[in-house]
């Protein structure tokens, strides 16, 4: 268990540390600048730094699924991969999650 949640911790910081490096560097969206589309996740680093400002409005506005993102971190650092003891429930939260994704970036492409 220590194990995994280590690995998992240790995941987590990479993933920073890249996004970090990526902020200082000012480097584009890789996803973007590859395939001319925009990504899924387009606008979720504007919308965490605005969310650490106390400024949710604006985080909305970038990206209103930003605030799923406490409850993915649970279900990431939990050692079953799931948060409630219903696994419908855990299955249900999940899907309306992704639905939310692909319904914000269904909108986006289309705009």
């Amino acid at each position: 268990m220590k194990k995994a949640l280590l690995y998992k911790s240790f995941i987590l910081l990479v993933g920073g540390v890249f996004y970090c490096i990526i902020c200082i560097y000012d480097i584009p969206c890789l996803f973007r600048h590859f395939t001319g589309v925009i990504c899924p996740g387009c606008g979720m680093g504007r919308a965490l730094y605005a969310c650490f400002c106390f400024d949710f409005k604006t985080a909305f506005q970038y990206h209103p699924m930003v605030f799923s993102l406490p409850l993915l971190l649970a279900y990431f650092f939990t050692e079953d991969g799931r948060v409630f003891k219903n696994k419908v429930l855990n299955n249900l939260i999940l899907s309306v999650i992704g639905i939310g994704f692909l319904v914000n970036y269904t909108y986006h492409l289309l705009r």
